[in-house]
């Protein structure tokens, strides 16, 4: 009847099983979009997290306060020629306890993405003195179920403590639920992971010399991001830490991770399946051969900034900047000289540009990151929290490592 079989049947009835809980109505989503989109302009989202937690080390510029916590390495910016120089640590045996779920936010995300459930690395613990991150594994849906869901529940209690005119942070307090459940039991999530599955991700900053300026890579999030992200500012590339072969004496490698995502991001180079056996599969890729030998000839470095936490959703970013200094570089992706490969980049960004489609490729100001947030109206509402985070270390990071002097020389506001 109708063309539904007992096949199709007994699919939906496991399903319902496995989930407990219905996707949500297109009424449901439309409105929770709305109270997500007022939270982000609302004060009273900082309020709430400024209350929470007093003693988190904010992202402030330009008398903006960004829902995010920034993180910096001691001794400032740290080189990664190879993996011993990553602050990094990987327990195997640790799984947090989650018993509540998110479903909610679950079923809205997952209705608009697609992506693959992988093994995704995520935060054990945080320490800041040494900065160093210790990393569990989980599977990336567990995420949407639990960090994701925070983030989502609380943009969705400010829009509404907002939309009933009771804009107080007890109010906001009272509506989350989920976020009590979680983290009653833990007594600093901002360096303690359990409550909650917290997916690592990764955002670079991708800057390079362009006749005596330094150029960054910046984008907008397009439809397939996090809901609450898309249109917003963000760093290129980024993307979740994840181990798509298992093979994690591989694929715990934040170089192995910044290769991946050059290649896939500024090449639009799929991840087919039939290659996941060798997790290096992409090491053989002309684009990929040519970043490695600039970074052995140090044409190109690689650099850890530091650790971002989104204050919205206490999920981690591992923060790194990728400095190319042969000028030749993009010119020559631009135009495919000398048999380069050419720049083609990923879906994500061909769909999430202004007008051209194209990436950003804005100079550095002199100054610093207050006049470059100031020069592209990085507003709290208009970046994504960790790309923020991301973009501000960055440019500390190339200020330091160039001297401000030689960053800076020649920079335009073009």
């Amino acid at each position: 009847m109708f063309g539904i079989g007992p096949e199709d049947i007994r699919k939906a009835w496991d399903l319902l099983k496995k989930y407990r809980y219905l996707p949500l109505s297109l009424p449901q989503r439309t409105i929770g979009l709305k109270r997500a989109a007022r939270a982000a302009l609302s004060p009273l989202l900082t309020e709430y997290l400024i209350n929470e937690f007093p003693a988190a080390p904010f992202l402030r510029c330009n008398g903006h306060l960004y829902p995010v916590a920034a993180f910096r390495p001691l001794a400032g910016p740290v080189r990664v020629r190879k993996e011993t120089d990553c602050p990094l640590h990987l327990d195997t045996k640790w799984s947090p306890k989650t018993p509540v779920r998110g479903r909610a936010f679950y079923w809205l995300q997952r209705s608009q993405i697609n992506a693959e459930n992988r093994n995704t690395f995520i935060m054990k613990t945080l320490t800041t003195d040494p900065l160093f991150l210790t990393c569990g594994i989980a599977d990336f849906m567990a995420g949407l179920y639990s960090a994701h869901a925070l983030e989502w529940e609380l943009h969705q209690a400010v829009g509404s403590a907002e939309v009933r005119g009771k804009p107080t942070v007890a109010e906001v307090r009272r509506r989350l639920t989920l976020r009590q459940q979680l983290l009653s039991n833990v007594s600093n999530p901002l360096l303690d992971g359990n409550g909650r599955v917290a997916p690592v991700a990764a955002s670079v900053l991708l800057a390079y010399a362009d006749d005596n300026k330094l150029r960054l890579f910046l984008r907008r999030r397009g439809p397939h991001s996090i809901v609450y992200d898309r249109g917003k500012w963000h760093v290129y590339p980024s993307a979740m830490f994840q181990a798509p072969c298992c093979d994690y004496e591989t694929e715990f490698s934040l170089i192995h991770l910044a290769l991946w995502e050059y290649v896939e991001e500024l090449f639009d180079v799929p991840d087919p399946k039939d290659r996941r056996s060798d997790p290096k599969w992409f090491y053989s890729l002309d684009s990929v051969r040519e970043l490695m030998n600039m970074i052995r000839e140090e044409t190109a470095q690689l650099w850890l900034t530091g650790i971002a936490l989104n204050m919205s959703s206490l999920r981690p970013e591992v923060l790194m900047l990728l400095c190319i200094s042969d000028k030749e570089w993009f010119s020559r992706h631009q135009t495919g000289e000398a048999g380069a490969q050419v720049f083609r980049y990923s879906k994500e960004i061909a769909v999430s540009g202004e007008a051209t489609g194209q990436l950003f490729l804005r100079p550095i100001l002199k100054g610093g990151p207050e006049e470059m947030f100031d020069r592209l109206n990085f507003a709290p509402y208009s970046v994504v929290p960790v790309g923020a985070a991301a973009l501000y270390l960055g440019i500390e990071a190339l200020n330091k490592i160039a001297g401000t002097s030689a960053a800076t020389d020649g920079a335009s506001t073009g």
